[in-house]
């Protein structure tokens, strides 16, 4: 019997990305491939010191879901798919020279072939075995086949949902799988040219959306992962299910196959990277510091490779010469060990039965066994057991009361809404903190659900609604606690119907939300009457958002806890937990705008030297305190730089107004605070004077009018800017 192979460290950690990665692709042992929610793609290169970029193709179609390396008629290229329903395909070298310049150099910017025909966001592409074309799948519920010059060759219907994963596992089959938890055999003929490939075998099995297919060599087995969070090993030629792997504890989006070794390796929303051996043991179990990992991949020389939600390509090796140094092992492990973990994700265990810290002396029972302890300062931690050994994991934290922030996926937000997509079926969740986007949280949640993208503006709406200056003890079904988040949307009774995919017009509309609400065509006086209703609304709501607005909007609702938190929790935050104190006397009320203090407690300089020196990405907290003193600080309004800078000069400078603009979620953050604060600043009879009174005050405005482009501005920035702009 073969030793059992040494367990996969971590090799290196490739950052360039600033979104999700969510697929990754390895052509040879030298490149890995790689793409992002941050609108590109990257070609990684091993110059044999290391992983370099390559190549970086930025500003795709929105977020790119796809990449895929190989041959095509002879040629190398890599290929994209993006939510803009298009593939790109981009001839590159066919050997990759050990030169990162030089692969830049013959690899083009500009794609050699576009592929159009989908309709929706393109979310997997793979090769045709043999190098005749390749096969892509989409939110669109189809797949399409395309020929070595790229023409669409057939479009393959068979599927109700997404088409999550596609696959080639011969020049004459291929496997599409999808969100209605099916799987599909294609099979080509020769007998009708036109539409050569045919269905052959539908796969069931899976309770829950397939996510991703993998090919087993030898053509007689393949395997597939759902987030129903298992793992499914079929028998092509039957249909069978042959085995169950269970391991995960949530989604499996992700599967790659270890040829020499016959092993299976699968990473998910658990925060794993599980590797699975030829009998289904689960062998190890590998956290990773990231709310998803979203894609797996295996390279020529046996490495893995590993894209996630925080924005990180890792490389993983069983090779002593290809292991990572030890600090930047240490530093990985302890960025697992700062996770948060829901004690419901554990089990139900109360918290005076758990047991010391001795209780890692005795061995864990299998591979991925979670256990709790509880220190020697009496907090209670998560370890895993892996590869021989126990690893923290994270604190384990208690279910959310009603005095706390919400945690999801081990990770604490202001907000955590329940979405009922159908009845009787447990609710989604969408995370939200009060500093994001909301736009960028409701694409993440579409995306990740698989809801269509025209509900983008619906949710937006909820979420600005359900956040937006609601007091604690507010008696509402409308509003959500904003310090619990306890609340539930459901679309209202108000809501019109949108067009369904394959939806024929006999078909009952269902509303993605709740299942409840659903739209069947009536009379024409009832439609009649439905549409005169819907237009008084519209005209109701014009009213009310029509110019002139003769006051300024107040950007003064906080979670002074949590910001009191986040600053805490950075380094050079501390100093800054006067001004924060100031801001939360008594009970989190913002003190009266109309009494003046002359010791306020907490000094400018500080603040201002903490928004001068932190780097971009760490700024949105101070932001957020600034936008609060703004409205309450005499001494805010009246302060003046050595260099007789303003205190708005420094607000602009710290949203970096004069740069170049860059849709980020980073830049749009900052930005939005930055106006919010502000309007907050000039809302106030000091900060009014206080701008009026500079000798460069027409300059100024001037700077924030020229500034980027308003329609590249989103909804949150513009009006925040349109109040400021406004007197």
């Amino acid at each position: 019997m073969a030793p059992p192979p040494p367990p996969f460290q971590l090799s290196a950690t490739l950052n360039g990305h600033q979104a999700d990665v969510r697929s990754v692709f390895s052509p040879s042992p030298s490149v890995i491939l790689s793409s992002s929610r941050d609108k590109s793609a990257i070609a990684w290169v091993n110059n044999g010191a290391g992983w370099v970029i390559g190549r970086k193709w930025d500003g795709l179609g929105g977020f790119v879901g796809a990449v895929w390396g190989g041959e095509v008629n002879g040629e190398a290229y890599v290929v994209t798919g993006s939510q803009d329903s298009v593939l790109n395909a981009y001839l590159v070298p066919k050997s990759p020279s050990s030169s990162p310049d030089e692969f830049a150099a013959a690899t083009s910017n500009d794609p050699s072939r576009t592929m159009i025909g989908h309709t929706s966001n393109v979310c997997c592409v793979d090769g045709l075995v043999g190098g005749d074309g390749l096969v892509s799948g989409s939110w669109d519920t189809t797949a399409i086949v395309w020929s070595s010059t790229f023409q669409q060759v057939q479009v393959l219907k068979a599927h109700s949902q997404t088409v999550w994963s596609v696959r080639s596992i011969s020049p004459t089959q291929l496997l599409t799988g999808s969100a209605d938890k099916t799987i599909v055999l294609w099979n080509k003929s020769t007998s009708s040219p036109a539409s050569p490939w045919k269905e052959s075998t539908r796969f069931f099995g899976h309770t829950d959306a397939v996510r991703c297919i993998a090919s087993i060599p030898g053509g007689a087995t393949f395997a597939s992962s759902s987030n129903d969070g298992t793992i499914i090993i079929f028998a092509l030629e039957t249909g069978d299910a042959l085995i169950t792997l269970h391991g995960h504890t949530s989604f499996v989006y992700s599967l790659a196959f270890l040829p020499e070794r016959e092993e299976l390796v699968s990473v998910g929303e658990d925060r794993t990277m599980r590797v699975w051996n030829e009998t289904g043991k689960n062998v190890q179990t590998i956290p990773i510091p990231a709310t998803s990992v979203w894609t797996v991949g295996v390279l020529g020389n046996g490495d893995v490779v590993t894209g996630s939600s925080d924005g990180a390509v890792r490389v993983w090796t069983r090779s002593e010469e290809r292991v990572a140094g030890v600090e930047e092992r240490k530093a990985l492990e302890e960025e697992v060990g700062k996770q948060k973990v829901d004690q419901q994700q554990i089990g139900d265990v109360k918290k005076d039965n758990v047991p010391g810290i001795e209780a890692l002396a005795a061995d864990g029972k299998k591979e991925g066994q979670v256990i709790m302890v509880k220190n020697e300062k009496n907090v209670v931690e998560a370890y895993q057991w892996s590869s021989g050994s126990w690893q923290k994991i994270g604190e384990v934290v208690d279910a959310v009361g009603s005095n706390r922030r919400q945690l999801h996926n081990g990770v604490e937000y202001d907000y955590v809404f329940d979405v009922d997509i159908q009845e009787g079926a447990p609710p989604l969740k969408l995370p939200y903190n009060a500093a994001d986007n909301p736009y960028m949280a409701a694409k993440t949640f579409l995306e990740k659900n698989d809801l269509p993208p025209s509900y983008l503006e619906e949710v937006v709406k909820f979420i600005e609604k359900s956040t937006a200056g609601v007091t604690l003890g507010t008696a509402s079904n409308d509003y959500v606690d904003p310090y619990t988040g306890a609340s539930r949307y459901q679309s209202s009774s108000s809501s019109f119907p949108t067009t369904q995919p394959n939806a024929s017009a006999n078909e009952p509309y269902v509303d993605p939300y709740s299942g409840t609400a659903r739209y069947t065509p009536g009379s024409a006086s009832a439609s009649a009457k439905a549409e005169e209703e819907r237009k008084k609304k519209i005209a109701a709501r014009a009213k009310e958002d029509v110019l002139p607005v003769e006051t300024y909007l107040g950007f003064k609702a906080a979670n002074l806890e949590a910001l009191g938190k986040k600053l805490g929790e950075m380094e050079g935050g501390r100093v800054l937990g006067d001004a924060v104190r100031f801001v939360g006397l008594p009970k989190g009320a913002l003190p009266s705008t109309e009494e003046t203090k002359t010791n306020e407690g907490w000094e400018v300089e500080g603040l201002v030297g903490v928004l001068e020196s932190w780097e971009a990405g760490k700024r949105f907290p101070v932001l957020d305190l600034v936008r609060l003193l703004a409205s309450v600080s005499p001494s805010l309004a009246a302060y003046r730089s050595p260099s007789s800078s303003t205190i708005v000069q420094v607000i602009l400078a710290a949203a970096e107004w004069n740069k170049p603009w860059e849709a980020t979620k980073e830049r749009e953050t900052n930005t939005m605070l930055a106006f919010r604060a502000l309007a907050n600043l000039f809302s106030t009879k000091n900060g009014k004077e206080a701008l009026l009174s500079e000798p460069g005050c027409e300059e100024l405005l001037r700077s924030i009018i020229d500034g980027p482009s308003y329609n590249a501005l989103n909804k949150n920035i513009r009006v925040a800017l349109s109040t400021v702009v406004l007197k």
